[in-house]
């Protein structure tokens, strides 16, 4: 039983080293995350790390394409698969192994509801013109005042992304959804594939995604409990490591007191 207490008394340290290491992990995976939270909160997306040994799926609406690294390296040319005779309003590009989007998107007037500039966005603050936006690190939405989804960009970590929404083109307007592509669609078209990807309004449901799971980055809880198991594993590590020290120094002084000395008898 002695023997099974101390292995017991010689686990602890062991235990609490693994819970300070961990608790160094979550620290600095929280600051991590905190670094995303703030490009987020800045305007900006960021998409997964595209796998360079596999194809790359764009999905436009109802259009799905596969593609290479190399031909998205030089940009996405959406007129190669599906000619409309006009040049569509948004850029597609891989560079540094991430997805770049930049496009200007308008409403029927003309003006400017969001503009986004390599995963960097800007959304008009007339609530008239842009009733209410919501995103996360990888899907952003913009939804007019008809509660209609202007733009939708969501990114996958297999490889994949999708963009759709309202785009007012030369000849006309074109509604990009998750199911289909509509050139001049009705006004019942547009009520009807109304589909929008984030839950509103987005002061309530900030980053929830209608169909996606939410992508929660807590990194202030990851930070504060990284640092609380980090300096709990270093004092109870470090202070047993003390006192296995005292007790070894404690033995050594014991024997030392129990050993006999030895009297040299003088020669007379």
């Amino acid at each position: 039983m002695g023997e099974t207490f101390k292995t017991k008394i010689e686990i602890v340290p062991t235990l609490f080293a693994i819970i300070g290491v961990i608790g160094v992990l979550l620290f600095s995976y929280g600051f991590y995350l905190r670094g995303i939270e703030i490009a987020i909160m800045k305007g900006e997306i960021m998409p997964f790390k595209v796998d360079p040994n596999e194809n790359i799926e764009v999905q436009i609406g109802g259009i799905h394409v596969i593609t290479t690294i190399d031909e998205l390296s030089e940009g996405f040319n959406l007129t190669r698969y599906v000619n409309l005779g006009f040049d569509y309003p948004f850029q597609i590009k891989l560079q540094n192994g991430k997805f770049l989007i930049s496009t200007v998107v308008r409403n029927e007037e003309g003006e400017i509801v969001a503009k986004i500039v390599d995963n960097n966005w800007v959304v008009n603050e007339n609530s008239i013109i842009a009733r209410d936006r919501n995103y996360n690190s990888y899907a952003f939405e913009v939804i007019n005042s008809d509660l209609i989804p202007v733009i939708q960009i969501v990114f996958y970590p297999q490889n994949k992304m999708y963009l759709g929404g309202l785009f007012y083109v030369q000849s006309g307007r074109m509604l990009i959804t998750p199911e289909t592509t509509i050139f001049n669609p009705s006004s019942s078209d547009v009520a009807k594939e109304n589909q929008k990807i984030f839950v509103y309004p987005s002061e309530q449901n900030l980053g929830l995604m209608v169909n996606e799971p939410l992508q929660i980055t807590n990194s202030i809880w990851l930070i504060i409990i990284g640092f609380i198991l980090s300096i709990l594993g270093a004092i109870v590590f470090s202070n047993t490591i003390i006192q296995k020290k005292r007790k070894t120094t404690k033995i050594k002084n014991l024997r030392k007191r129990r050993i006999p000395r030895v009297r040299k008898k003088r020669k007379r």
